[in-house]
């Protein structure tokens, strides 16, 4: 069985969730006419990517895309502009990029030929960011997997062995 992907932030997407997650993505890029559709965590780290990549390096545009949703909310902070569910939309006259903030934990990035209406795109974002939250949480709620039992009072031996895997990774 695959493993689950660790992201930075500490949140871990099991292979079931991964799946569903592609699966979205994908029936959004045919909606969005998009070239490229890229989710990753807000430290860059690549989740999914589907559509034309090319000569991309998706390292550094997850890294890029995490770092501009970052100053744009800062800016939004300093000017008391801020809110939840910020987007981004740089237009272009050929090609139109756009960056959500799914949840605080994870970062979409829609790039679009301009000749999509503008409207249209942020409204399959929006749903895309909806249908990946949901499937989180559906997964997570119905998991028969216990990721921290508290009620066992056995924290510091789940610290322990925590801290074991990662010297084992």
């Amino acid at each position: 069985m695959k493993n689950p992907m660790r992201l930075t932030g500490g949140m871990s997407i099991i292979p079931s969730q991964e799946e569903l997650i592609d699966n979205i993505l994908s029936s959004q890029l045919e909606k969005s006419q998009a070239r490229l559709i890229l989710l990753i965590d807000t430290s860059g780290q690549v989740i999914s990517f589907h559509g034309e990549r090319g000569s991309i390096d998706l390292v550094a545009l997850g890294a890029l895309t995490a770092s501009d949703l970052a100053a744009s909310e800062e800016i939004a902070r300093l000017t008391n502009q801020y809110q939840a569910n910020q987007m981004v939309i740089r237009q272009g006259s050929k090609m139109n990029t756009i960056v959500y903030d799914v949840n605080h934990n994870m970062i979409l990035l829609y790039i679009v030929p301009a000749t999509v209406p503008l409207g249209w795109v942020c409204y399959l974002v929006r749903e895309s960011s909806t249908q990946i939250k949901e499937a989180l949480a559906k997964i997570q709620n119905n998991s028969d997997v216990k990721l921290l039992d508290l009620k066992e009072n056995n924290l510091n031996e789940l610290i322990n062995n925590a801290l074991d895997q990662v010297w084992k990774d």
